[in-house]
């Protein structure tokens, strides 16, 4: 961000010229955009020798994009021409500029036009700071989330459309969108990892492959440490989180931003607890219970 923009032209003419001319040329930019003139390109055969003009302004300090216009001139001094510019019959342009963070920190082929529009979009506004660009992609993408449980790092259709933006959202889990989040980022020029908030496992997962089962002395039973909403009483095992340096940012539940043990913290009407499951439930083996000595010992079951 805050860079300047360099535009580079090639000129071609149906005829040659009679004699090798030096041509000057300039370019003036829509909006706030001004170029310096150029120093005298020689030719005489087409195309002409490549011109380089960078802008006298920098680009906004944020992330998102800039449409640019080019009106290109050309003068030719005494005795060849008259000295006066000449306006060319056509612009170039609209040009759309992608401003972004950094360098892409993703491969080259999550590197694309489609890649960039998407994720400067996402993040419009953010910046010029790195937490910025995070907190404002984080906030989009939580406005624009369509939740539905188990499906996976890609969503329904694709980690990169589970965001449809101006319409209906397809369809993706905490995972789905974290996920998505961090190949934004990666895009933008930030470096950002897929990670989980959790501690203990009493089941196998397809995204997490340590499955501990925890021992409960207090009651003497076995345990797990889970997620709980407090009103519905539903649970789950992880939350899936963008983690970037030593913060998480977590795009399901917006607000809990902060370090990996923060995420872990009450909020938004859930709680990271001791769970159990009761076998002799006579109403429901498989209804969830809240441990009553939360800050009991529990012990990893090999």
């Amino acid at each position: 961000m805050d860079k300047k923009v360099k535009a580079e032209a090639k000129f071609w003419a149906s005829d040659n010229l009679t004699y090798s001319t030096a041509v000057d040329v300039d370019v003036e930019g829509s909006g706030s955009f001004t170029f310096g003139e150029d120093t005298a390109v020689t030719f005489s055969s087409w195309p002409s020798g490549t011109t380089s003009h960078v802008s006298e302004s920098g680009l906004t300090n944020s992330v998102g994009s800039t449409m640019l216009t080019l009106t290109w001139k050309y003068k030719v001094d005494s005795p060849f021409g008259t000295g006066s510019w000449v306006a060319m019959a056509n612009t170039s342009g609209a040009h759309k500029i992608f401003r972004v963070y950094g360098g892409p920190e993703c491969t080259s082929s999550e590197y694309t036009t489609d890649h960039l529009e998407k994720a400067t979009e996402y993040a419009d506004g953010g910046g010029p700071g790195d937490s910025s660009v995070c907190t404002t992609l984080q906030s989009y993408l939580h406005n624009h989330q369509n939740f539905v449980a188990d499906t996976g790092p890609n969503g329904e259709n694709g980690a990169w459309n589970i965001i449809e933006p101006g319409g209906p959202s397809n369809q993706g889990d905490c995972s789905a969108h974290a996920n998505l989040m961090k190949l934004c980022l990666e895009v933008l020029g930030i470096d950002a990892s897929y990670a989980f908030v959790a501690d203990a496992f009493n089941q196998p997962s397809e995204y997490m492959p340590m499955c501990y089962k925890y021992y409960c002395v207090t009651h003497d039973r076995e345990e797990a440490k889970w997620f709980r909403e407090q009103s519905g009483g539903a649970v789950w095992p992880f939350e899936g989180v963008c983690k970037v340096g030593n913060t998480c940012y977590d795009v399901a539940w917006s607000t809990t931003t902060g370090t990996y043990e923060y995420c872990k913290t009450v909020g938004n009407g859930i709680v990271y607890e001791w769970v159990y499951m009761y076998p002799d439930d006579p109403e429901d083996p498989t209804e969830w219970h809240s441990c009553d000595d939360q800050g009991g010992t529990h012990t990893i079951i090999p």
